[in-house]
């Protein structure tokens, strides 16, 4: 039965490989502009790779993905789906016409114009004081950008994050706020500093970022708001362990815990879980473990609060602690039915793009955990269906953590009993070139 992929190329007379390689061309050309990656643009496939797509042998890997999503409209898997499964292209994953998509992209320009120009009246209304209406559109701002950050390329973020952080800075330093505005004005400052220095982090630049959670720490001490302390110590934590450097990261996630002794949210699972992950690291396995226990005894007992009322990073739902548990039973080199059972619920959990607390870095995170838990019982066919996704994703989603995540599976499978593999030798080379297509950033 033939696939979905050569009815397509077959109904638009692409079937001569000069001919399809044309085109394909001029879809990587765009791709490579879309998304600020110029290595698109130079991506050959050979004939034999082209007969073999159209035999259905293979599919594309990595950026060839991507051009073909271009070419055609529709994903990989329903182009490689056979006729009697699929009605074709046109029926998923369509993107909409260009005359569409470019007028409903002017569109929302004028309109974010025009709400900056409605902010910008509103506020001059203010001059000399800082208002109510001033502090409210700051608000409103570092709320978007608190439900946003975890769903979204940061790119698409990345200008309006620090212009947010230098309205409050402003806001502080102008003199105008009365007493009781500046507590409100140090919260939000805290929270848009930790946006920030999670930004530097996925970026790749942890000194930029440890600068920026310090900050927050500043902020959050101003305001007399252990919670926010907290975080901002968990947050140093997390960069600590990303840099390679755990010592310091269970120094950081032991002391924010002694910040907010009376914590009664989710933050104070995510301390115990950032613990947890560091003393793995370390190889102190029952440090780890006694960390991971804690959470589990505190998360019975949570009540949430006004942090986790906010959500977004600054709440550690279950579905994020049991990826947290399944990466620390991982780093402490557990496997067995019961860790890839772990570590399946976690991604099953995490896979509800439509749940508020989705978030695709922790996704991504969990399902380099299970690539790793599977490979430990040699299932590479299940390693390479759980990493697969995450080579998939766009070079603007692929941040220090998961670039680094997926280093960590690469070298299991470099290391490890089935080195010799074809199959693991090609993911491994695979994942190698995965860095070379990160984020490209406004203004870098």
């Amino acid at each position: 039965m033939a696939t979905v992929f050569e009815s397509y190329i077959q109904g638009h007379r692409l079937s001569e490989y000069q001919v399809f390689m044309n085109e394909f061309r001029r879809a990587a050309q765009r791709v490579a502009e879309q998304d600020r990656d110029p290595a698109v643009a130079r991506l050959v496939i050979s004939e034999n790779t082209f007969n073999r797509w159209r035999r259905g042998e293979v599919k594309p890997q990595r950026d060839a993905r991507r051009v073909l999503h271009q070419l055609t409209g529709a994903s990989v898997d329903s182009l490689w789906a056979t006729e009697n499964n699929c009605e074709g292209p046109q029926s998923a994953d369509v993107a909409a016409p260009d005359g569409y998509a470019t007028s409903a992209s002017e569109m929302r320009r004028r309109a974010q114009m025009a709400a900056r120009r409605a902010e910008e009246f509103a506020m001059g209304t203010e001059r000399g004081i800082v208002g109510d209406e001033r502090i409210g559109f700051v608000t409103d701002r570092v709320q978007a950008l608190i439900e946003q950050y975890p769903r979204v390329a940061l790119p698409q973020i990345w200008d309006d994050l620090f212009e947010t952080q230098d309205q409050v800075f402003r806001l502080i330093e102008s003199g105008r706020a009365k007493p009781s505005q500046l507590r409100d004005l140090h919260v939000l400052a805290t929270i848009v500093s930790f946006h920030a220095s999670k930004a530097s982090h996925d970026m790749g630049d942890p000194y930029l970022a440890l600068t920026q959670a310090r900050a927050a720490g500043v902020c959050a001490e101003q305001a007399e708001y252990p919670g926010l302390v907290a975080l901002s110590y968990g947050l140093r934590s997390l960069i600590a362990f990303w840099a390679g450097r755990p010592s310091e990261a269970m120094h950081y996630a032991q002391r924010g815990t002694a910040a907010n002794p009376q914590a009664t949210g989710t933050s104070a699972v995510w301390l115990r879980s950032l613990e947890g992950r560091a003393a793995a690291a370390l190889g102190r396995e029952e440090a780890a473990m006694s960390a991971i226990q804690q959470g589990q005894r505190l998360r019975g007992a949570v009540r949430p609060d006004e942090l986790d009322r906010l959500g977004g990073l600054l709440a550690f739902p279950e579905a994020r602690q049991a990826y947290y548990t399944a990466e620390t039973r991982v780093l402490l080199g557990h496997g067995g039915p019961e860790v890839t059972s772990l570590t399946e619920g976690a991604v099953k959990a995490l896979s509800d793009r439509t749940s508020p607390e989705w978030s695709f870095s922790d996704l991504a995170g969990a399902q380099c955990a299970l690539a790793a838990s599977r490979l430990s019982e040699g299932e590479l066919d299940g390693v390479a269906d759980a990493v697969r996704p995450v080579l998939d994703l766009s070079p603007g989603l692929r941040t220090r953590g998961i670039v680094l995540s997926t280093g960590r599976v690469a070298s299991a499978l470099q290391s490890g009993p089935h080195a010799a593999v074809p199959l693991a030798t090609s993911l491994a080379e695979e994942i190698e070139a995965y860095p070379a297509a990160r984020m490209a950033l406004p203004g870098r």
